[in-house]
């Protein structure tokens, strides 16, 4: 029923965490697919030789990033679902019955997400009331922030595999990218409960990377060019986009970035007029 997917880049110290925790899993009914992006630290050779109690294909490319590997996963998946999960992650037990089970009981859903635990340094940190996760229609909330933590995701196969998964051009927010195509097009689901143990802290996280809202707006900004948003929706990317550069354009000014400033300044007099 399930393709479970971890991508793994010199991750070789979490990665056992990460897979235990899939195999600590109440439902079974599941195949495991690790792809190591190039790692040089021993991980594809570790897991080549490790015995764990059961199966799991263990696929390897040059380093590429997270898109790529996650991708790759997910071409080789043919189970009705799929879900990720990231190598410094970690699910609870119960985190793919439940949603098994709420799949079973809501069939028109194809995405379904769930709530999280959050842990700095393996210490808990609470998690802010305007990160606490939806259902619905959230293209608006999508617009403004990664709704949907790519761990915490159970997707239909085939509806992603219609969108051509993560888009690989993206070095940072590519699940933003792609959750705003999601939501387009599908509601979302919610086991509203915590499900994962979301890890922060590693100095390699894309989330440390400096200049994300620069890539939202890219995303935003292809799907109004490509003329994927209509009327509503569309309003409200632009909103957005202009809220996102009106920030940026301070934080270029203020460390002195005239290219990115210049480019801020020419899209927000674009989306302003």
């Amino acid at each position: 029923m399930v393709s479970i997917i971890i991508p793994s880049f010199q991750r070789r110290s979490l990665l056992e965490r990460a897979i235990n925790s899939v195999l600590s899993q109440t439902y079974k009914n599941y195949e495991l697919i690790i792809v190591d992006d190039g790692s040089t630290d021993g991980t594809f050779e570790w897991l080549s030789q490790s015995a764990f109690p059961c199966s799991f294909k263990v696929l390897y490319q040059k380093n590429a990033g997270v898109s790529t590997a996650r991708n790759l996963g997910l071409q080789i998946s043919n189970k009705k679902w799929v879900a990720f999960l990231d190598s410094d992650d970690e699910w609870l037990p119960t985190k793919l019955e439940e949603q098994i089970m709420f799949s079973k009981d809501h069939p028109q859903i194809k995405v379904i997400h769930t709530e999280e635990l959050w842990f700095r340094n393996n210490t808990p940190v609470p998690v802010h009331k305007k990160y606490l996760k939806n259902s619905g229609d959230l293209f608006l909330r999508a617009t403004q922030r990664c709704v949907i933590g790519p761990s915490t995701v159970l997707i239909n196969t085939q509806f992603l595999k219609s969108l051509n998964g993560f888009d690989e051009s993206y070095p940072a927010c590519e699940d933003y990218e792609l959750w705003l195509r999601v939501c387009i097009l599908e509601n979302v689901g919610l086991v509203n409960k915590p499900l994962i143990k979301k890890h922060a802290g590693a100095i390699d996280q894309l989330s440390n990377l400096r200049d994300l809202d620069y890539w939202r707006v890219q995303a935003l900004h292809k799907l109004i060019q490509n003329k994927s948003l209509k009327n509503q929706r569309c309003t409200q990317a632009k909103s957005e986009i202009v809220i996102k550069l009106k920030i940026l354009s301070l934080g270029y000014e203020k460390y002195h970035n005239p290219e990115r400033l210049l480019w801020a300044k020419n899209l927000l007099n674009h989306y302003s007029t």
